[in-house]
């Protein structure tokens, strides 16, 4: 997207943008408590299926739970890595915006999650993004001087520099 010429729009620009850098926030937030609920499920399948088939069995009685055990961590690291990343993105900060980065091309790996990957991968790019997260581009370049002089802003006269200093012997 191009950067607007008026200041009008470069506000409208990033208001929108900060918009949906608070929805990508929510989404996150609310994908971490599903990967939570998912996890203890998931989890629990696990136990129960180490309770039933492990009658027969004593190594399935060990398996199941550490296997359970295992989903429910790796789980719950995915999870607060999404609400953290959700909460810094509502405070805007750049280690957000990166686990966004990391985060959303994640969800583009899995087929039902690609839109939200999409959607937070955009989000987060662009030279409007940046402004919305505080890094303004630098300013266009003054143009050029004479050599040997420069501008006063209050008069908007050249003014001569000063002789250089000579050294001392």
């Amino acid at each position: 997207m191009a950067v607007p010429s008026d200041y009008l729009s470069y506000e409208r620009s990033i208001r929108h943008r900060e918009k949906h850098i608070d929805i990508v926030a929510v989404i996150m937030i609310v994908l971490g408590a599903i990967e939570v609920l998912i996890g203890l499920a998931v989890s629990g399948l696990f136990v129960f299926a180490g309770l039933e088939s492990g009658q027969g069995d004593p190594a399935l009685r060990i398996v199941f739970p550490l296997m359970a055990v295992f989903v429910l961590l790796v789980s719950l690291a995915l999870s607060i890595w999404q609400f953290l990343t959700g909460w810094g993105l509502h405070r805007r900060t750049r280690a957000a915006r990166i686990s966004t980065y990391v985060l959303g091309g994640l969800f583009c790996l899995n087929p039902m999650l690609i839109p939200v990957g999409i959607y937070a991968l955009w989000a987060v790019a662009g030279e409007i993004a940046n402004m919305a997260f505080g890094s303004f581009a630098p300013a266009r370049p003054a143009p050029p001087v004479a050599q040997g002089v420069h501008s006063d802003p209050v008069n908007r006269q050249p003014t001569p520099l000063p002789p250089e200093p000579r050294t001392r012997r």
